[in-house]
């Protein structure tokens, strides 16, 4: 009995002992295998044997493929806005090229070369000489009568005028012949009317281009406060730059401006106050700003009532002297480097800056065209106007006639 029932007993405690590696085995197959959550099962292809294991493939969430699919679309999207501006760039590029041919081409009509064998002019060309001579020597017998006689009555300013219209159409024919070079005096006074007041000339502005211009021959002493003051007519959606003053170090240290849409404004030491003037009806205008140093005072004016008023503009800085005046253009340099886009178009007239701050009451008198009150700084004096790049000087009389307006 003992021999039959030894070897069962070895069998079961085997069995117990298999029983028990393998719990084993399994455990330890689990702690050491990754966390892979669930698999998709794969069909494997005729030629691959199944002895030979596959990696497993994680399943993709929902959430997990649309920010995939958004960040492929939105890298798509950066690269053809990139396409998109570099296109635009070279365009912009190419039609910066044709703006400055075109402005080149149109300087160039305006002072055409001096010709080969220009020096000796032709008979033509000698004959207009003679009559621009006879026109000055009129001129100035007219002059003559005129200091002698003031009341010479509308009759001597029509035949002024009309002079003064002849000599500038020569002018431009003696031009366009070649006879005057370039290199010559371009810039011209106003002496045919230089024995007319301040009342007399207006100063016109036909286009907006960055090459008309006017430029006074006196600057301004420091200044802690100004009035400026004129009579305006502008043609456009803006009045571009009535006045500009700039100092060394400061193109910008006083300005009259009014471009991009927005309104007119007053720039003193690169400081802009807006101004609550309307002067887009192509009328006759009179425009005066005043301004002061203490607390950087300013008031607007038009048509002889105050429009606004504010501070804080460059306050405790005066006007440095010395600088350049130029009428029709802002100045990025001093004298220079205009931008068409900023440039006055229109008519100007009766110019004047007080170191002072005119009242309320010398600035209706200057609307109501009454004299200009002393003490000026700088006056509207023809001698002293330089006209570039043909802006024309002609008689004004807005006080004498109500068409003007």
């Amino acid at each position: 009995m003992c021999s039959s029932s030894y070897p069962r007993a070895l069998l079961v405690m085997m069995f117990v002992l298999a029983a028990r590696a393998t719990d084993q085995a399994l455990q330890h197959q689990q702690q050491h295998m990754p966390d892979a959550g669930c698999y998709v099962c794969t069909a494997l292809p005729p030629n691959i044997e199944a002895s030979c294991p596959l990696p497993a493939v994680p399943r993709m969430g929902t959430a997990d493929e649309e920010m995939r699919t958004s960040l492929i679309e939105l890298r798509e999207t950066i690269l053809q806005q990139k396409e998109t501006i570099l296109q635009h760039r070279e365009t912009i590029r190419e039609m910066s090229a044709k703006l400055q041919r075109c402005e080149n081409e149109a300087m160039q009509q305006m002072a055409p070369p001096l010709a080969h064998g220009a020096s000796q002019p032709d008979a033509a060309i000698q004959q207009l000489d003679r009559t621009v001579q006879s026109l000055r020597e009129r001129l100035d017998s007219l002059e003559h009568k005129h200091r002698a006689n003031a009341s010479g009555g509308q009759s001597a300013g029509a035949l002024r005028e009309l002079l003064n219209g002849r000599l500038q159409e020569l002018d431009k024919a003696l031009r366009e012949k070649g006879h005057i070079a370039p290199g010559g005096p371009a810039p011209h006074r106003i002496p045919l009317l230089s024995t007319l007041s301040s009342d007399d000339f207006k100063i016109s502005f036909p286009l907006r281009t960055n090459y008309m211009y006017a430029r006074l021959q006196h600057s301004l002493p420091e200044m802690h406060s100004f009035s400026l003051c004129l009579w305006l007519r502008a043609a456009g959606p803006n009045a571009g730059t009535p006045f500009s003053y700039a100092v060394p170090g400061q193109p910008n240290e006083i300005a009259l401006m009014e471009w991009g849409g927005n309104p007119m404004e007053l720039v003193v030491n690169d400081k802009i106050a807006q101004l609550p003037l309307k002067l887009k009806d192509s009328r006759w205008h009179h425009v005066c700003v005043t301004w002061t140093t203490r607390d950087g005072v300013w008031e607007a004016f038009q048509d002889g009532s105050s429009h606004g008023s504010g501070d804080n503009l460059a306050p405790w800085r005066p006007v440095e002297a010395g600088g350049t005046i130029i009428l029709g253009q802002e100045q990025d340099i001093i004298g220079g480097n205009f931008d068409a886009t900023q440039a006055f178009m229109g008519e100007m007239a009766q110019l004047g800056v007080w170191n002072r701050v005119l009242t309320s009451h010398e600035v209706s008198d200057l609307a109501s065209c009454s004299r200009l009150p002393p003490e000026a700084v700088i006056g509207w004096h023809p001698v002293e106007v330089e006209l570039h790049g043909g802006v024309s000087a002609h008689l004004f009389g807005h006080c004498s006639s109500e068409e003007n307006f």
